[in-house]
């Protein structure tokens, strides 16, 4: 049988926190702020990445399409959808996540026939890049 992995749940759920680009006043500190929100060790938000993330959303181009992706997501509810998936899917969720609260995952379980929960501790919403052995562990153990 065929195994899937959800690994974000950005497409699944988004926090009231979470605006349009275009509404964020495009201050280096505050993007800061919200690139570091998404981690439970900021330290792992350094400059290099700030900068990137600043530099991509002051570009024209890339926050357009930053806007349509967010746009589209939030305009599509997949919650319908998740009961005709028959696969098995794991649900890996960073645990102090503050982007997408871990207690969703108990809301998409439900509607997910085949599903497991498995959370990272000490993890915010990324975990793949935040814990990547842990992340690994997880996704090796479920295609096992």
């Amino acid at each position: 049988m065929l195994k899937r992995s959800l690994v974000s749940g950005t497409d699944l759920f988004q926090s009231e926190e979470l605006e349009t680009i275009s509404s964020v006043d495009h201050d280096h500190e505050l993007i800061g702020e919200k690139v570091r929100s998404a981690f439970y060790n900021s330290y792992l938000a350094g400059p290099a990445l700030v900068n990137d993330i600043w530099r991509t959303i002051e570009d024209e181009s890339s926050r357009a399409s930053i806007e349509n992706l967010m746009r589209s997501s939030a305009d599509t509810s997949v919650e319908a959808m998740l009961n005709k998936i028959d696969h098995r899917v794991m649900l890996l969720w960073g645990l102090e996540d503050r982007i997408t609260p871990p207690g969703i995952t108990f809301h998409f379980h439900d509607f997910l026939q085949n599903s497991e929960i498995r959370f990272i501790e000490k993890c915010g919403h990324l975990p793949m890049v935040e814990e990547p052995e842990r992340f690994i562990k997880h996704l090796v153990s479920f295609f096992d």
